[in-house]
C-alpha cells in the first residue's frame, strides 16, 4: 500500500512541476507578446496558442520569438 502512495506522490510532484512551469513560462511569454511589434490579430493568435497549449505553446513563441528583428552579420 505504501508503494501506491509514493507513486501517487511522484506523480502530484510532477504534475506541480509542469503546472508551475507552464505557469511561469506562459507570464514570461505574454510579457514579450504584450511589447513585441506585431498587428493585434496576430498577438491574439499567438496568446491563444500560450493559454491553450500548455508548456509547448510558451516554448514556441520563446523559440521562435516572432516580431523581433534578427540582426545580420
Amino acid at each position: 500500500m505504501s508503494n501506491l502512495n509514493l507513486t501517487l506522490l511522484i506523480f502530484q510532484v510532477i504534475n506541480l512541476t509542469l503546472f508551475v512551469t507552464w505557469i511561469i513560462l506562459a507570464v514570461q511569454s505574454l510579457r514579450q507578446l504584450r511589447n513585441s511589434h506585431m498587428s493585434d490579430s496576430v498577438r491574439l493568435g499567438w496568446a491563444i496558442i500560450i493559454l491553450f497549449i500548455p508548456v509547448l505553446g510558451a516554448v514556441t513563441f520563446l523559440s521562435v520569438r516572432p516580431g523581433v528583428s534578427q540582426p545580420t552579420a
